[in-house]
């Protein structure tokens, strides 16, 4: 059995990229190791609906903590989770994520970044907000299926992961 931070850390190297900032490498490293004793207690041989999430979420926490520290001129390591989490929770009364969406987009733009920039940390944003609705209308019964992902919900499996690791009891 693989290790849980080298299993974590092998499905996200898509996600992490090459190059970039020094604190983007921190802050990769920081969500691994954050994550991975939730990822470690997961069965494989269930059937998890959230599974595909892990990846997903551990960007979107990467990016969190990259750019919090750097917007803040705070280092990756003491960027406290609870201001992850604030960042991740949907407005009140909705749960969509475009407000996390915005919310991010501030931060992503004042920390110098573009979404046509050719660093891994554009790269890493572009995905997470792409909105993943249909093309074209879908009936009515597809609509209301719960595994139908709409709009930009990548970024919700960082509130997914959050959760799963305030569960499993992560520092």
């Amino acid at each position: 059995m693989i290790e849980a931070p080298a299993a974590l850390r092998a499905r996200t190297a898509c996600w992490r990229g090459t190059g970039g900032p020094s604190d983007w490498d921190q802050a990769w490293d920081r969500a691994v190791a954050y994550l991975a004793p939730a990822y470690a207690q997961q069965d494989p041989q269930l059937l998890d609906p959230d599974r595909g999430r892990w990846a997903e979420g551990a960007a979107g926490l990467a990016l969190a903590w990259y750019l919090l520290a750097a917007t803040s001129a705070t280092p990756v390591a003491q960027v406290p989770v609870d201001d992850v989490r604030a960042l991740a929770v949907p407005d009140p009364g909705t749960a969509s994520a475009e407000s996390t969406v915005a919310r991010i987009d501030v931060l992503f733009e004042r920390a110098g970044h573009h979404l046509d920039d050719a660093d891994p940390v554009a790269a890493c944003w572009r995905d997470l907000r792409a909105d993943l609705s249909p093309a074209q209308p879908l009936p009515e019964t597809v609509q209301s299926d719960w595994t139908m992902r709409w709009g930009p919900d990548k970024v919700r499996s960082l509130l997914i992961v959050l959760d799963r690791a305030a569960t499993a009891g992560a520092r």
